[in-house]
Parts: structure tokens; sequence; C-alpha cells
């Protein structure tokens, strides 16, 4: 070790006193004075660490599973942890999300794809284009990657260079920039890519899903609360708020009184309208309150071979309980006036408008033309007990089933009951925890009328996913287990239509079938709600009601905390 300055200075002065005491007639010195020490440094306070931002939002949805090819209701979920190229921005717009860009060529062949720089799935992998190809290789392997229209269409694709993803397919792939970039995720190949198409589905994705989005799943305690920690590496900067603790309540009293009491910062989306005005009178509190991207429907169980009562195959049937139903007392009543009536078509709302045929209109109601439907069918109430029965002699006693945590759907099971009765139709309903819903309606198929409260992408490609022939096999979203050949094809042929015109010409094609077979019946669109307090957070008005509104992406990226 060095000496210090210090002492090398006494070292000096011992020395020179030395040398002068051993000179002949030396005279004597005065004494040095001793050295000054250096102060002692002073502590340079400093600042607390600041607290860590957490967001406590109130829901009474719990995730089914994290597995994206198996769970049917944990979409806003696992929109915090995984992405793809494009997601739904301000007002619903298509916004960049892993892509800065999408290229389209002239003829709809090829499609180029301009990656964000700087991304990692949270558990540190490099994503680019080249961990993006082997992401396609493993996806295309599969029978699942038949659910991305896209990927059935493939001719080639490369990684052109780390940030440049190139492909091209066979016709064009109109759907591509509103559909498959939307819902194609890059699965990352290091977790996914050994899965085959037998072990995919027993692969446990719930203890740390691995993605590129904001956030990382770090508790969930079943039937209590998820948590979900941001990721301080997020390409797009580390999100404002660092903890989203999503607490589950038994049901909507409980949610609002969290609120209210300040327990939770935000409700979950889609408050039911009879809280509206007590949330609405709560200074501490502000609503939002956007179109509807969501709807409620009437789906009837037409699956082949399902457990059901024989007359539900019958059109006439459906088409009778259809003009049998009041929707806009639906609105008024059931959603408190906070929502829009809806045609029979797919999807209700302005994001589903633009692939809407216009001739297509709100089915009126209208009990006398409900009850010659069914006169004219053969369903008479012979022995006049108030149920009309088949010409076996069945009678017309059809179950209805509902999500028991919807307190909307239980006026509507309700009105339902009461109209149908007046048209001759037995109705006895129940209320089902939506996992045993999911169970009995998408898997086993026995039902005979559902409430189902719906989300479906605006793009009419979906209808691939919701209402073809494959996906009545199940594995997919077609609970009514519908299946018309014609209305397949024309899945595909607006899939490769060259330019929105051409496209509408089959989409509305396969609106006038699916008005016509009733499959399901649209009912109401409810506006999207949402609370939240104001006197933590202030949260973006322009967000999509998409899913999650405030706690989703890219909303949750410009929550700004009150100081």
């Amino acid at each position: 070790m060095k000496p210090s300055n210090l002492a090398l200075a006494a070292l000096v002065l011992v020395s020179a006193l030395m040398l002068s005491g051993c000179g002949a007639g030396a005279t004597p010195t005065a004494e040095a004075p001793a050295p000054t020490l250096p102060p002692e440094p002073t502590a340079v306070p400093t600042e607390a660490p600041p607290e860590p931002v957490v967001l406590r939002v109130g829901t009474t949805l719990e995730p089914d599973t994290f597995h994206p090819f198996l769970t049917k209701v944990a979409w806003r979920h696992l929109e915090l942890m995984y992405e793809a190229f494009v997601w739904y921005g301000p007002e619903c717009e298509y916004t960049p999300r892993l892509a800065e860009s999408l290229e389209v060529s002239e003829d709809g062949l090829t499609n180029t794809i301009h990656l964000r720089p700087g991304v990692t799935y949270s558990d540190g992998q490099v994503f680019d284009a080249n961990v993006l190809k082997q992401s396609w290789d493993w996806l295309t392997s599969l029978e699942v990657g038949s659910w991305f229209p896209t990927a059935t269409m493939l001719e080639s694709y490369e990684a052109v260079d780390d940030l440049t993803f190139r492909f091209t397919t066979t016709a064009p792939s109109a759907a591509w920039p509103t559909y498959d970039a939307v819902w194609m995720w890059p699965f990352a190949p290091h977790i996914w890519g050994s899965l085959d198409d037998e072990t995919l589905w027993t692969f446990d994705n719930n203890t740390n899903p691995i993605g590129t989005g904001p956030y990382t799943l770090t508790e969930w305690v079943l039937g209590d609360h998820l948590i979900f920690d941001a990721r301080p590496d997020y390409y797009l900067g580390k999100p404002p708020v660092d903890r989203i603790v999503i607490q589950i309540y038994a049901n909507w009293d409980a949610v609002v009184n969290a609120a209210i009491g300040g327990e939770i910062d935000i409700t979950d989306s889609y408050v039911p309208g009879q809280y509206y005005d007590v949330l609405k009178g709560d200074p501490n509190l502000t609503l939002l309150e956007l179109p509807p991207t969501r709807y409620y429907l009437l789906a009837f169980n037409v699956k082949e071979g399902g457990k059901k009562h024989p007359a539900i195959d019958d059109p006439k049937v459906r088409e009778a309980i259809d003009y049998a139903i009041d929707r806009q007392q639906l609105v008024d009543v059931a959603l408190m006036g906070h929502g829009i009536t809806c045609s029979n078509q797919k999807g209700c709302g302005q994001i589903f408008e633009w692939a809407h045929d216009p001739s297509i209109t709100v089915t009126p109601f209208d009990p006398g033309k409900s009850n010659a439907i069914l006169d004219e069918a053969g369903y008479l109430d012979k022995d006049g007990d108030g149920v009309r029965e088949m010409p076996d002699g069945e009678p017309l006693e059809f179950r209805l089933y509902f999500p028991a945590d919807l307190v909307t759907a239980i006026s509507m099971a309700d009105y339902i009951k009461e109209w149908l009765s007046e048209a001759g139709i037995a109705v006895s309903v129940e209320a089902m925890e939506r996992g045993t819903l999911e169970t009995v309606s998408a898997d086993e198929h026995d039902f005979d009328m559902m409430i189902r409260f719906d989300t479906t992408d605006p793009d009419p490609t979906s209808a691939d996913f919701w209402l073809s022939c494959w996906s009545s096999e199940g594995g997919a979203g077609n609970v009514s287990g519908y299946c018309n050949p014609e209305y397949d094809a024309l899945i595909y042929k607006q899939l490769t239509a060259l330019g929105k015109e051409e496209r509408l010409v089959s989409i509305f094609e396969m609106q006038r079938i699916l008005a016509s077979d009733r499959p399901v019946i649209t009912l109401v669109g409810e506006n999207a709600t949402q609370a939240y307090r104001n006197d933590r957070f202030v949260f973006p008005e322009d967000t999509c009601s998409f899913y999650a509104m405030g706690w989703g992406w890219p909303a949750i990226l410009e929550v700004e905390p009150v100081k």
C-alpha cells in the first residue's frame, strides 16, 4: 500500500531534524507545528427511493388459463404479456406495436414487416426478424397454424435483416394487416419450439408466461388476485405503473363498493349500467363511457349431434324467437339506457360497422309475427296448457343459460323467458359460472339457448374462428356449433380479395346468410363503462374499449399517477 501524503510529509520532517542535529555547532531550532488533519467528510443526504406505483384493478372475471391456444376469457390479461405487430390504439384505430410499419405490395402477394429495435422477451432473450422466422417455422408446422389464414397461404418467408421480415403468399391475404397482424403473436421459439401437435395442449403456461409485452406475471392466487410487474427493459420504456394488482370480486356490487371506498383504483371495463349513476356521483371517481365493442347475443345450439331440444334446429323456431324479443326494452331497462340495439350481423358498434350490410336492419319486436311463424310451422298448443308442441307431441321447453357474474344477463334472461312464454315457448333459466358455461357450450354442446357477452375481432375474418365448420368441431370459439359450407366459402373468398370494395361483396353476403340462418341472434351492444380514482391517477380518454380499456395496452403506458 502506498503511504499517504500526510505520512510522507512526517518522514521528510523527521529526516530534516536528524540531519540538523548531527552537524557541529548546530543551533537549536523551534519545534515544528503539528500537521493539521483534514476535516471529516460531511455525509451528503440522499433522497429515499420513490414508492412503487401500484394500480389496483377490481374485476369479477378470473382468467381460465394463460395458454393462448386454450383460453376463452383471459385475453385482457394476455394483452399485458403478449404482443403482435399491431393492436387497437386510441379510439380503436390500428396502431403499430411490435412493428414500426407494415408494407403490402401492389398485387397483395408480398408483405414486409419493419420491426421495432430493442425488443426482448421477458426472460431477456432477443426478439428480431431471425427469431420471428424461427417462431413461424414452429407455428406453421402445427395444426393450430391453420387458425391464422395468412399462415395457410404462405409461399415463402425470410429475415431480410435483423429488423426486416418479408413473406409472400399464394394469393392476396386481404386480412393480414387487420387480423393476423393483430393475433399472430411471435411465440418465443426457445419456449414453444419443442412442442408438437400433441404436447402443445398440455403445456403449462400459467406459471411464468414469456412474451414481449410490458408486464410479467408475478403471482396468481386462484379466486383472489393476480399481480403483474412492469418490465424495466420494455422496448417502449418502463411503464409508469410499476405493479398491477387485479383483485377478483364475487360480484359487481363488491367491485363498485371497492371503487367508492378506495380499495381499488380502477374498475374493469363494462361496468353494468345500473351502477352508472352512483359512480358518476362520486367526485373522486371519473367515469369513462365509450361506444360498444362488446355485445350481448343469444346463441342457439345448432351443432349436429349436440344435446338440445330438437326444435332448436328449425330455422323457423329461431326466427320466431327473434321477433319475440324487444331489443329496445333490453337497452332501456337491462342496460339502463347505456347501449344500442343491434341487427343480426357479426358484431355490434361502430368498430364493426365498416363490414355491416346496410340492408340488414334491427329485427322489430313483433309478437304477432312470432306467433304466426310458429303456427305456420306446425307448432301448436294442442292441449291448451299455454305451451306449444312439436308435431310428435314434445312440448317446446327450452333451457336458457347465462353467465352468473353478469348481473345484466339476469334481467335479460327474465325478459326473454317472459316474451317467449307469450309466444307459447316455455323457458327454464339457469346462471352458470363462466368456466362451466364454456364447457357445456363450446366443449359439450349441451344446451338449447345461451346468453353470451362477446368481444370478437372487428375484421370479419374472425368468423373463421367463431362460425366456420372446422371451428364447430371444438377447440375454437364456435359455441353454437354452426356449420354452413356456403358461409365457409365466403370467409375464404373475402380473404383473397384485392381491395376493400371487393372484400365487402363477399362480407355482405356472409352477413346476409348469418341473418337468415340465425345460429345466433345479436341483441344489444353495451357501452363500455369504466370508473377510476381521479385522486390517484389520470387515464387517457381516447382509449379503445375492446378489452381492458384503461389498464390495457397502450393506455397503461400513458397513465399519469397523481402526485
